[in-house]
């Protein structure tokens, strides 16, 4: 399984690693760590999240009762941010994440992706940022998840495609009212290529700030 605790890095905090089953973050300074405002939202993280692709893709054989418990504790040692995306699986992660966190759902932060097209073989279909495709997907990830609201909507990679300001302005608002499925009517751009593209995104309704947050806050839109 990844991200298990492993050795101790030069400032005496234990990094995450791939190796066996141990104690996950026991002692680590997330319990006692003060939250960090993600954006201008309100939302309140711990300063670790949980990366969840490596449960059910891409790192070899997992096992779903592990990677729940794993969950589960992180939970418990008080990390409140867990990342999945429609494409890990493909479907399958969202479905997992969704699965474990449910029971706790008041306790966690959860984010997901859209943008990257696989097949039900996991081969790669291309990227897709028009605006149905951002309804279809909110759509579709609210169901495995078994969620009634996404925390936070990222697009995993921007479409050369389509001009960003579509995009945005589906998950913004719109027709598709995808804006009305999100905890706050929030949209992130996993992976842009440009200030100009973050700019361009920005003024098309994205609610995010464009200017670096104080300390203590993480940047809303970027890279």
């Amino acid at each position: 399984m990844p991200y298990l605790l492993g050795r101790r890095c030069r400032t005496g905090r234990r990094l995450l690693t791939q190796r066996s089953p141990g104690t996950f973050l026991s002692g680590v300074f997330l319990s006692n760590s003060p939250r960090r405002q993600l954006g201008t939202t309100g939302i309140q993280i711990s300063p670790i999240g949980l990366g969840c692709m490596g449960m059910s893709d891409f790192y070899g054989k997992a096992d779903d009762g592990t990677s729940t418990a794993l969950l589960h504790h992180a939970l418990d040692t008080g990390m409140n941010f867990f990342d999945t995306a429609d494409m890990y699986g493909p479907w399958t992660n969202e479905r997992l994440v969704g699965g474990a966190l449910r029971p706790r759902r008041d306790e966690a932060v959860i984010a997901t992706k859209f943008g990257v097209m696989r097949d039900e073989n996991g081969g790669w279909l291309g990227i897709n940022g028009k605006p149905e495709y951002v309804g279809a997907s909110c759509n579709a990830s609210l169901e495995r998840l078994g969620i009634d609201t996404i925390d936070l909507y990222y697009q995993h990679r921007v479409d050369s495609d389509t001009p960003i300001e579509e995009t945005v302005s589906a998950a913004a608002g719109g027709r598709y009212q995808v804006h009305e499925k999100i905890r706050c009517p929030l949209y992130y751009l996993s992976n842009l290529s440009s200030r100009a593209e973050a700019r361009r995104a920005g003024a098309a309704g994205s609610p995010w700030t464009k200017r670096r947050p104080r300390t203590g806050k993480i940047p809303p839109l970027g890279r």
